[in-house]
């Protein structure tokens, strides 16, 4: 099945008469909420989840046809429970095919700070949700990344190594910290301008995709 993405075709297939040889595999580029000339692009192929202690803002939303991002948040109306409150924006690789390039252009802020067991944090990482590329903690005095500013600035460009193209890629936010001798929980309430105490912003992603199989045809008479 064909996803409706927005690509550039990289394949050229050569065919060479009565003679036999290996087709090799192409690849192609998928672009994320943002082309590289600024123009709106879907996000297929991207899901969002979220996990919650109760608290009811945790979102994940996709403005991306509203020339805006995808975004992961914890709001600061409530507290959020410590390693339960979160949200991630997760890509999945079509299964026929495989990741061999990835850049990202992402902001975010962690607005509602730490306290001594309770920090709001958002990373990216890849290809699992522990195998982290780019982050920012609060209690490690990041208060963000990025400009909010300027999507496609290079102050947002996140560029994945080989080491972690795989199936897939998560933008992920939380509340982490201690859970003993009970659960902890970070502050909310601050009054952000935002309405966020933690959020990270996907604002475009471009995406190399190459097909695990070569072509091939069938049927074929002279």
């Amino acid at each position: 099945m064909v996803m409706p993405i927005v690509k550039r075709a990289a394949l050229t297939l050569f065919v060479l008469p009565l003679l036999a040889s290996t087709a090799r595999a192409g690849s192609y580029h998928v672009y994320s909420c943002r082309t590289p000339g600024g123009e709106s692009a879907p996000a297929d192929g991207w899901s969002g989840s979220v996990g919650a202690g109760g608290a009811s803002d945790v979102y994940t939303r996709n403005t991306c046809p509203e020339h805006g991002a995808l975004v992961a948040a914890l709001g600061d109306q409530t507290g959020h429970l410590v390693n339960t409150d979160r949200a991630t924006w997760a890509f999945e690789t079509p299964a026929s095919d495989r990741l061999v390039g990835a850049t990202l252009w992402r902001a975010g802020d962690t607005a509602g700070g730490y306290t001594a067991n309770a920090t709001y944090q958002f990373w990216i990482s890849a290809p699992s949700k522990t195998s982290i590329i780019d982050e920012c903690i609060a209690a490690l005095k990041c208060s963000g990344e990025g400009d909010t500013q300027a999507p496609q600035s290079v102050l947002n460009r996140v560029i994945l190594s080989s080491a972690h193209l795989g199936p897939h890629v998560y933008l992920n936010v939380s509340c982490g910290g201690a859970t003993e001798p009970e659960p902890y929980e970070c502050r909310g309430g601050f009054g952000d301008p935002n309405g966020y105490a933690a959020v990270v912003y996907l604002y475009a992603a471009d995406l190399t995709l190459e097909q695990a199989a070569g072509p091939s045809a069938g049927g074929v008479g002279g």
